[in-house]
């Protein structure tokens, strides 16, 4: 995945950043930088995904370039673009992107789905699903890649998403916890912290436009306007290096499966409350990552 196909072969898409002396000899340092945002329908009732982008400095500064020469420095944001009719420069832009070392991936979640098998979650449920979906799988990709490929090898990520000051504060503490999870190897990869940045950010940008195209491609399907698959998604996905997924009933009926397990080790919503009122604290998610994290604390104790 980390690569697209030139002249019949996988061509790697890291490259060294840059070469750094310690203690009398030369080591790799390789870093690689995330930048993702969200998308949903104009209802927002029916799908709702989030997407990662990434490569190293140099190659974002590549694609920078080559993207503010289309937006003339304008801030893009997908849908105000498709809705006043810019397809031509949306049609360019996606070339563009198609054509740059950025790599990335995007989880779109089904809504009706969701919201049956978790009839009475927290509004940011669906964000912070998707945002660890992205978290985790661009981790494990890359990981996955240092495996297979030592030299040069990535020595951290750095992830950086669209402000959302709603969630924000709760996507810091699942990051979190991501990081301190028992038995994740990837998390090594993983800097300590993740950053919030605005949409005047043309890496911001980036990801919108792949956040969009995973939206819609599920909304084509269970929407209540079926249409083919858009021309942008398919020159994003032809080579490879932008990925698609699909977050629908079946994924949350198993997660329900599989959270019935956590309930014989007392995982449990009552459980939950009785931790809130000990706390005299509110039901919110970051309280819920919160009791999550005391909850595996206790059980390895």
């Amino acid at each position: 995945m980390v690569g697209h196909k030139a002249s019949g072969r996988q061509v790697p898409i890291v490259t060294r950043k840059t070469i750094l002396p310690v203690s009398g000899k030369w080591f790799s340092v390789m870093v690689l930088s995330v930048f993702g945002d969200e998308s949903h329908d104009e209802t927002k009732q029916r799908v709702f995904a989030v997407s990662g982008l990434f490569c190293t400095e140099d190659e974002w500064h590549k694609a920078e370039m080559a993207w503010t020469d289309v937006t003339r420095g304008e801030v893009f944001h997908a849908a105000d673009w498709e809705y006043a009719g810019r397809m031509d420069e949306y049609k360019a832009l996606a070339q563009t992107l198609a054509a740059s070392p950025v790599a990335g991936i995007v989880f779109a979640i089904d809504l009706a789905a969701f919201n049956a098998c978790y009839p009475d979650t927290l509004p940011e449920a669906v964000y912070l699903k998707c945002f660890t979906k992205v978290v985790i799988g661009i981790a494990r990709n890359v990981a996955a890649l240092n495996e297979r490929q030592p030299d040069p090898s990535v020595s951290r990520l750095e992830y950086t998403f669209d402000n959302r000051p709603n969630v924000q504060f709760s996507a810091a503490r699942l990051y979190d916890a991501i990081l301190s999870e028992p038995g994740f190897d990837p998390s090594s990869l993983m800097a300590s912290k993740i950053s919030f940045e605005c949409r005047t950010n043309p890496r911001i940008q980036m990801a919108d436009m792949i956040a969009r195209e995973g939206m819609k491609d599920l909304d084509r399907i269970v929407g209540p306007t079926k249409f083919p698959e858009r021309q942008s998604k398919v020159e994003l996905a032809k080579n490879g290096h932008f990925r698609f997924f699909i977050l629908g009933r079946q994924d949350f009926e198993q997660e329900r499966i599989n959270a019935a397990e956590w309930e014989k080790d007392g995982f449990t919503e009552a459980a939950y409350h009785d931790w809130l009122r000990r706390k005299n604290a509110q039901d919110t998610w970051d309280n819920k990552v919160r009791f999550q994290s005391y909850f595996d604390a206790r059980r390895r104790t």
